[in-house]
Parts: C-alpha cells; sequence; structure tokens
C-alpha cells in the first residue's frame, strides 16, 4: 500500500514549465468574453478539453477515451474530441510534492489575479492553457466540456471563478465541466476544509470551493477520498488516519471504474441540481469501504470493520455516512458533530453485535483465514550482491561505471528528501500555528471554538502532514536501495 501510494503522490514526468504560454492579456480578455456571449448554434460541435491529474501532463488517448466513456458522455454525450485535443490538454500538472514545491500558491494581492495561484506555478499555468483553449473554442463558434481529475479539478474551478467573477449562472455560455476527485468540492474537498490556510514552504494555497452555480458541472467523488471527501471534524483521528490512506485509494481509481458501477452506485447528494437545489451542479457519491477497515486482514474485518466504519463516519457527521451535506454548501471544519454520546454508544453496540456474527461466520470459513501469496522480498542478499560483482568483474569499468550511476541516483533521492522534509518541517513549525492564532482570535467570542478549533486543525493537519512524511522517506529510501541494487546486480 505504502509503496504504491508513494508513486501516486510523487509520480511526475518532465514538462516545460513555462515554453510557450500565452500573455497573461488573453486569459483576461477571454474571462470578460464567455459571460456575455454564446458560441454561434449554426454548427454546434462541443469540443472536449480532457486534463491529467498531478504527474501527468499528457493525459494520452487511452485516458481520454477512459474519461469519456465513463464520465463525459453519460453527461454531455455530443463531446467530441477533434485534433489536437484526441490525447487531452497538456497542462504541466508538477507533482503536489515536487521539489521545489509549487502547486499553486498566489503572489498577487492586488488587481483581478489576487488571490489566485501565480504564473510560476502548476496551477496557474494550468488555468492560463486551459482558459485559453476554452476561449479558442469560443472564437470559432464551439462549446466546450472540461474533464478535470485532482489538480486539474482544481484548475477548472479556479478557471470557473474567473470566467464568472459575478457568480452569475450561465447555465447557455457553451461551456460545461466534468470534475472526478475535486479537492475543491464545496463540502468536502480537502482545500475548502482548511479555507485560508497558506502554506508558502511547500507552494500549497487552501484555495475557494468549486462554484455551485456558474456553469452546468457534474462532481464525482468516491468516498472517503482523502482529497475530496475529508472529515469535516478531523479532531476525530480515526477518520484522519483513514482519509490518509485516501489520498491514493481511493483517490487514484476514478478511472480503474466501470460503466455498470458508475451508473449503479453513483448517487445523487443533497444539493444537487437534479434533486431541486438552487445550483447548476450536480453531486454524486460512490459508495466504498474505509480504507483503514480495507488495510485490515479479512476476519479483522469482519470482526471489527461495524464499530471502526462507525468511528471514522463520525468525523463526517451524526448521521453514520462517509461524507457531509448538503454538497453545495462551502463548509469548513468543525469541532465536535452534533451527536449524542449515548447514540454514538448505542451505534457502537449495534457495530460489535454485527461484527461478531460476521466473525462467528468466517470462523466456519477456513480459508479466509489462510494469509495471502505473498510476494517474495526484493531485497537481495549478500551472496547475490557478490555473485553480481563476480559476473562484471571482466569489465571493471563498466562495473565502476554502474556504481557510480547508482549512487549518484540514490543521492538525488535522499537529498530530494532532505528539501522536502525541511520544507514540511517549516509548515509545521510556522505555517500552522500561524492559522492557528488566526482561528483562535477570530473565535474569541466563543471560548470553546477558539481552544478547540486549533487544536482539531493541528490533529488533522499533523496526521497528513506526517503521513506524507513517512510515504516519502519510504519511498526515498526505497529508490536508494534500488538504484545501489541495480548497479551490483546486472
Amino acid at each position: 500500500m505504502m509503496g504504491h501510494r508513494l508513486r501516486c503522490l510523487v509520480l511526475g514526468l518532465s514538462a516545460s514549465a513555462g515554453a510557450g504560454l500565452p500573455a497573461l492579456t488573453a486569459m483576461m480578455t477571454s474571462a470578460v468574453a464567455y459571460g456575455d456571449v454564446s458560441p454561434d448554434p449554426a454548427d454546434p460541435t462541443t469540443i472536449g478539453l480532457v486534463i491529467g491529474p498531478s504527474g501527468v501532463p499528457i493525459p494520452g488517448s487511452a485516458y481520454v477515451q477512459a474519461a469519456n466513456l465513463l464520465y463525459i458522455q453519460p453527461n454531455f454525450p455530443d463531446t467530441t474530441y477533434p485534433d489536437p485535443y484526441a490525447n487531452g490538454l497538456f497542462t504541466p500538472e508538477y507533482p503536489v510534492l515536487a521539489v521545489p514545491f509549487s502547486d499553486n500558491y498566489p503572489t498577487a494581492t492586488t488587481g483581478p489575479l489576487a488571490g489566485f495561484p501565480d504564473q510560476g506555478t502548476s496551477v496557474g499555468q494550468g488555468m492560463l492553457i486551459l482558459d485559453n483553449a476554452i476561449a479558442s473554442d469560443q472564437a470559432a463558434g464551439d462549446a466546450s466540456t472540461v474533464f478535470g481529475w485532482s489538480q486539474s479539478s482544481t484548475i477548472a474551478s479556479l478557471v470557473m471563478e474567473q470566467l464568472d467573477s459575478s457568480g452569475k449562472p450561465e447555465p447557455d455560455a457553451g461551456l460545461q465541466f466534468v470534475l472526478v476527485g475535486d479537492p475543491n468540492a464545496p463540502n468536502g474537498g480537502l482545500s475548502v476544509r482548511f479555507d485560508g490556510l497558506n502554506l508558502p514552504s511547500e507552494g500549497i494555497s487552501f484555495d475557494s470551493a468549486t462554484p455551485a452555480n456558474s456553469f452546468p458541472t457534474d462532481i464525482y467523488t468516491l468516498e472517503y477520498d482523502g482529497f475530496a471527501d475529508y472529515p469535516r471534524y478531523p479532531i476525530d483521528v480515526l477518520a484522519d488516519l483513514n482519509a490518509d490512506l485516501g489520498l491514493v485509494d481511493p483517490h487514484g481509481l476514478y478511472l480503474s471504474l466501470t460503466p455498470t458501477q458508475i451508473a449503479d452506485e453513483a448517487f445523487l447528494l443533497p444539493g444537487s441540481a437534479a434533486l431541486g437545489a438552487d445550483t447548476l451542479t450536480n453531486y454524486y457519491m460512490i459508495d466504498e469501504t474505509p480504507p483503514l477497515v480495507s488495510a485490515l486482514p479479512q476476519p479483522l474485518q469482519a470482526l471489527l470493520g461495524p464499530d471502526l466504519t462507525y468511528l471514522i463516519n463520525l468525523g463526517y457527521g451524526a448521521d453514520n455516512l462517509g461524507y457531509s451535506t448538503p454538497a453545495n454548501v462551502p463548509t469548513e471544519f468543525g469541532l465536535f458533530p452534533d451527536v449524542s454520546p449515548i447514540t454514538v454508544f448505542d451505534g457502537l453496540v449495534a457495530g460489535a453485535q454485527q461484527g461478531i456474527n460476521a466473525f462467528e461466520a468466517d470462523l466456519a470459513n477456513p480459508a479466509v483465514w489462510l494469509p495471502s501469496a505473498s510476494a517474495s522480498s526484493s531485497l537481495p542478499s549478500l551472496s547475490d550482491l557478490f555473485a553480481g560483482l563476480s559476473a562484471d568483474v571482466s569489465d571493471p569499468s563498466a562495473t565502476i561505471t554502474n556504481i557510480s550511476d547508482g549512487i549518484a541516483t540514490a543521492s538525488a533521492a535522499l537529498s530530494a528528501l532532505q528539501l522536502q522534509t525541511s520544507d514540511i518541517a517549516y509548515g509545521v513549525f510556522f505555517s500552522i500555528p500561524a492559522y492557528d492564532l488566526t482561528l483562535f482570535q477570530d473565535n474569541l467570542s466563543n471560548p470553546l471554538d477558539a481552544i478547540g478549533l486549533p487544536l482539531a486543525a493541528d490533529t488533522g493537519l499533523l496526521t497528513l502532514a506526517g503521513g506524507i512524511e513517512f510515504d516519502l522517506a519510504a519511498g526515498a529510501v526505497t529508490t536508494a536501495v534500488n538504484a545501489i541494487t541495480a548497479a551490483l546486480i546486472p
């Protein structure tokens, strides 16, 4: 799990940061145009602008086809992908944990870009590119369907905000969105839960919510997705740990589903347009097993799963659901769910009985208790190392070159870890305390919140930082060991 998780979090593909980016004025002029002019209906072509998640600057045709089949066609079936969009729309998509960190931190404090990501950041560059693609479609009399996942959902959300700065609904503007794993989802997005938190050392700013009533939009969320379905009450440590695991699975599984799964399992949340809410957005949730429960051996899942799930769900509210509603209302984190201790006790008793019944059923099935076949260790033995060196003794120069390359790769991985660790430490010791002070000052009228909200925020944020640091360290050590191993064993 940890290895897979790290690959998803820090995967990066080389991409030019600024080559060929259009001028800033193009973004501003197109923003004005989209508020007032609709595409020419004489040739109603809808062009799909499909963007990749962090680490995937060029989505590729298979990605575009999957996004289209699973999410775009069911909502906007007229969408097409003419050249050059058959492989998706290029955006830099730097990994969130790149070195140096450069995700979406804003620098402008005045003017039309105040509060928006700097052009030198990954999200800022993506916004320029997406905005100009939309403007190009509009100039040709075409409509646009934008698909975003993870970081590109944030890009799409901020472009929506720029193009509809007045907040006036634009249902006929020829622009529509389909977002999955949206970190800016109004009630659940990680960026919204801690709105106002800035981590300059990590190049991250927690942005505003995806507009709910600007353009026709469909947002899909897998339950317990750590980016898109973060707990509302982070003082619940189990919910935080579960969301930490959910940063990869289920966050990385949106294109692994089938059309049948989505059609059968995705359901509308309160606050959706189709349910009568005053919004242009439909919010879909897809039920998942909590990652913290899935990580347990099957017998323990049966025994402990019901109570563990109940305790995790308390982090989202009193109704024993792994998400918060209404979905269209931007909702920051709170201190405690509105639930009585008696209700919690009754829920745990019922869960315990359910777990015991399931455990007893497993006792009758010995196969459940058998350990799954585990892969053999990837670490070499000393005999393997010596054998590898012996095999290359006929070519000492090649052996020396291989060892030198391995050491260089290992050193680079460990140096990157050092930089990442120092930036995370700066955030923990300086940025988060500053955020705590703001929370304290803003809630002085309620002493419980003034003290409790900073504690709740720290519980969630420090759990998140600790999990990320652990994964970074594990990944760096794994990379270093593999590099040296590859150098010593041909």
